[in-house]
């Protein structure tokens, strides 16, 4: 059981037993130290993961060693690198690639495997496939990408499936309430 983020305060929950999973848009940071300073505090507060989604802001070097540092500080928390070339560190990956995990986890035993999903059958195949933790999305309209037009799907209520897409600290709290365990946020941590 996780106490959430109780000292930012405006995600200050009284909840037990969720787990909440930062999504990053750098877009939003001044420098790789603001990100760093503002992930730590989510961190500090009770967030179980983060995904270091740079959307071409850091170079490679940079996102890696932020993801590299991050890890150091947090060595209990799951950290990890969108979409990366490379499947040697915790990688959070299109549903596309589901099918590189088992050979990546044969070859890189210790890394955590992440998968982003927009079905609810892309979710239960990415669980199978061995995936750890995987994002369902649009739960909701997302507020990071207006533009999007997909169509809306339910919450799937099952572990380490976290919901994503549209979701501000009333729709989680309303989630929560509902049943849901895992929740994945970009604009609920800003």
């Amino acid at each position: 059981m996780i106490a959430v983020l109780s000292s930012v305060s405006y995600l200050n929950f009284d909840m037990d037993d969720c787990r909440f999973w930062m999504i990053t848009d750098f877009s939003r940071y001044e420098s790789v130290q603001s990100a760093f300073l503002h992930i730590s505090a989510h961190l500090d507060s009770g967030v179980y993961a983060v995904t270091l989604r740079h959307l071409g802001m850091l170079n490679r070097k940079e996102e890696l060693s932020l993801y590299l540092q991050l890890k150091e500080r947090f060595s209990d928390k799951k950290i990890f690198l969108h979409h990366p070339q490379s499947l040697q560190y915790d990688a959070h990956l299109p549903f596309s690639r589901v099918d590189e995990i088992a050979s990546a986890k044969e070859e890189f035993l210790d890394r955590v495997y992440a998968v982003s999903t927009h079905s609810v059958e892309e979710a239960e195949m990415a669980v199978s496939a061995g995936a750890e933790m995987v994002t369902l999305s649009p739960i909701f309209k997302p507020f990071s990408k207006p533009d999007d037009s997909r169509s809306l799907l339910k919450p799937l209520f099952q572990e380490n499936v976290y919901l994503l897409g549209g979701i501000d600290k009333v729709r989680a709290k309303e989630l929560i309430e509902k049943g849901a365990h895992y929740i994945a946020g970009i604009s609920l941590f800003q």
